[in-house]
């Protein structure tokens, strides 16, 4: 092959591609790895120009079949290797004339996400690279700007451009940097990147950058007593002010790594915050160390400290994202419960398991972590709401009602404990109650005073009272049918404690509103009725379209089938399942009316005939749906207690046959 390959292009496929925009590249023996790069960014590109440093293997080949194969015209040339800066600046310098911008990526780069490169107008573009750990980088140049990099190993761009402009690729997206190429899979890439660098340093000892990089490598080798010399050495350099505050801080990394004294490791992380307040990261290292020492409140001091700290868009070095998203509310949310701070502490883990950037790795951690702090939660819910009642009442009082899209109703049967601990929960704990327009309770045989105590309590209810030929929960929710009126339902029983304060009635019309298949939004995911349920497994996990939250989509399976083995099968040790039971449950929830209306009235001649009610929801093409928690407790017997003799429910209380 000569050394300079050109690819004709056949008829162009159809693209986004932004006229004037270069792919451009320097590879060698990138075959296993270069066409996931190439594929994540053709779209983008109206030609390439690939520089090939001496590949051993089929990278030539790959990269002009894989061109060909999409009809985007682009030439490959080969030269001998030199160093990056070198090699780089012949490969942007291969550009002039064939375009207007050059996109420069790295062989095992890869685009995660879209953005718009529509309106390119400045010198030159910095593009975002990882997700929980970022930074940017100058990747797009105008060409004309006369650009070349410099710089042995870990090179940079530079332009002859006095006045040159520059901008930022915004978007939901991120270029990954897989180290996944040849460079990356030689075992002492890191020591011979110091031995390059020391070398370096010999004919150039005031380059501050490979100072950086010199202890970027020796850190990476495993190397800590050489890379804390190297970061000391770079911050005492000055200059660029993001890169002497990574190396304060990895001053203080390396510092623990070497197990020094933790008063010499304590004023390293301070140091480096004091240097750059705006950046939270060594607030947070001193908030898992005193975290994991048990310095509850020391941990804590530095976390909220953290907390309050944003995170740092206008940075472009090295940039911690997580430490901002999530981690040091983690931190924050333990440290304030061994404190005695459990509110605060239960409010910060709802914060994380509502935050999008939470892992799914982390996920379950967290909801278990919270439900240390239920029981003090659950007190705190029970205390009956006297200015909640107050506001409701008058509000009665002054609106009918009528035009209001939720009805909220709840049966109780002669359990006025229950009954109030429910109500007072669910008082205290929804934070949207005003869009609730009616309250009603059917009673089923509750003595006179009880019935007294209940209207006294909460005026704001509606009470059905039913007599001994009505009895039975069938017929309760018959009752209600009947009664509601509005488009939409939230149905309580009388037996179930809400604990946690949350927006509940706009997050379930949400769910509704992203899936008109959708008719029942659960408190619970997976018809949970207790803490230890959190190990059922199963439904998928779901994003409303417009607000991004999330909830889970039941999943049933017919028992017997193949579907339903495979389910079981899957689970790991400790892990249950309710895949059996079909969609829609009488535990509470919102339900979309027009759905119910659809299946019908519920049968009290079956023997189970919430069963019966869920098979013919499921037969009519309807699912259910949950929030992805467990934010309720069921405080009357359990599914599994039936048995118990000692335990009642309704069903014993109103002598009625059991659901079987």
């Amino acid at each position: 092959m000569s050394t300079s390959d050109q690819v004709s292009a056949p008829p162009r496929f159809v693209s986004r591609a932004v006229p004037g925009l270069c792919l451009n590249m320097i590879v060698r023996d990138e075959a296993h790895v270069v066409c996931e790069a190439l594929a994540s960014v053709a779209g983008y590109i109206d030609y390439w120009v690939i520089v090939d440093t001496g590949s051993t293997d089929d990278t030539i080949a790959v990269i002009e079949t894989f061109f060909r194969e999409r009809g985007i015209a682009g030439e490959i040339h080969q030269r001998p290797w030199v160093d990056f800066g070198v090699n780089r600046s012949e490969a942007l310098k291969l550009c002039n004339g064939k375009c207007v911008y050059a996109w420069v990526i790295d062989a095992d780069d890869l685009l995660v996400g879209e953005f718009s490169l529509s309106s390119l107008t400045k010198d030159a573009y910095l593009l975002r690279y990882g997700s929980d750990f970022s930074y940017w980088r100058q990747q797009i140049f105008r060409v004309a700007a006369d650009w070349k990099y410099e710089g042995v190993l870990h090179e940079y761009p530079r332009s002859a451009k006095a006045d040159l402009s520059e901008g930022r690729i915004e978007g939901a997206y991120h270029v990954e940097s897989r180290r996944l190429g040849s460079r990356s899979r030689e075992p002492d890439k890191y020591r011979r990147d110091a031995q390059t660098l020391e070398a370096a340093l010999q004919t150039d000892p005031d380059n501050t950058r490979y100072v950086f990089y010199l202890a970027q490598s020796y850190r990476d080798a495993g190397d800590q007593s050489h890379a804390l010399a190297a970061y000391t050495r770079r911050t005492l350099m000055g200059g660029w002010d993001e890169e002497v505050f990574y190396s304060l801080l990895q001053c203080a990394r390396c510092l623990e790594a070497l197990s020094a004294p933790w008063e010499q490791a304590l004023a390293a992380y301070l140091r480096c915050w004091q240097f750059r307040p705006s950046r939270a990261e060594p607030l947070y290292w001193l908030a898992k160390h005193y975290r994991e020492q048990a310095e509850y409140e020391l941990g804590a001091l530095f976390a909220r400290r953290a907390a309050v700290i944003v995170l740092p868009e206008q940075d472009r070095l090295f940039i911690a994202t997580d430490v901002y998203t999530w981690r040091v509310k983690d931190e924050l949310s333990i440290c304030e419960y061994f404190v005695g701070r459990v509110a605060e502490s239960f409010e910060l883990y709802t914060q994380l398991l509502a935050c999008a950037d939470l892992p799914e790795a982390e996920r379950e951690r967290v909801l278990l972590n919270r439900s240390f702090a239920t029981p003090h939660m659950q007190a705190v819910a029970s205390v009956y709401p006297e200015a909640i009642v107050a506001r409701l009442t008058a509000r009665r009082a002054v609106a009918s009602g009528a035009t209001d899209a939720i009805t909220l109703t709840i049966t109780t049967c002669r359990r006025f404990n229950l009954f109030t601990q429910s109500v007072n929960s669910f008082l205290n704990c929804c934070l949207d109650l005003e869009r609730i327009g009616r309250w009603i309770c059917v009673d089923d045989g509750s003595n006179d005073a009880d019935r007294a105590q209940m209207q006294a309590l909460y005026p704001f209810f509606e009470f059905i009272d039913k007599d001994r030929a009505q009895k039975g929960h069938a017929r309760s929710m018959n009752l209600i049918l009947q009664q509601v009126k509005t488009p939409y339902w939230l149905h309580l029983e009388d037996d179930w404690l809400l604990f946690a304060p949350e927006r509940y009635i706009g997050q379930m019309l949400a769910v509704l509103d992203d899936d008109p298949a959708i008719g029942q939004v659960l408190f619970n995911r997976n018809y949970a009725e207790r803490l230890s349920c959190q190990n059922i497994n199963g439904g998928a996990v779901k994003f409303t379209a417009r607000e991004r939250l999330r909830y889970r989509l039941h999943e049933h399976h017919e028992q017997g089938t193949n579907a339903y083995d495979a389910h079981i099968n899957q689970l790991i040790a400790g892990q249950r399942s309710n895949a059996w039971w079909p969609h829609y449950s009488l535990r509470p929830s919102l339900l979309r009316m027009s759905a119910i209306a659809t299946v019908g009235a519920y049968r009290s001649e079956s023997t189970n005939f919430e069963l019966d009610f869920a098979n013919r929801y499921t037969a009519a093409g309807y699912r259910s749906a949950f929030l992805d928690a467990i934010n309720a407790l069921h405080i009357g017997r359990l599914t599994w207690q039936r048995g118990d003799a000692t335990l009642t429910n309704a069903a014993d209380l109103n002598d009625e046959p059991q659901l079987e």
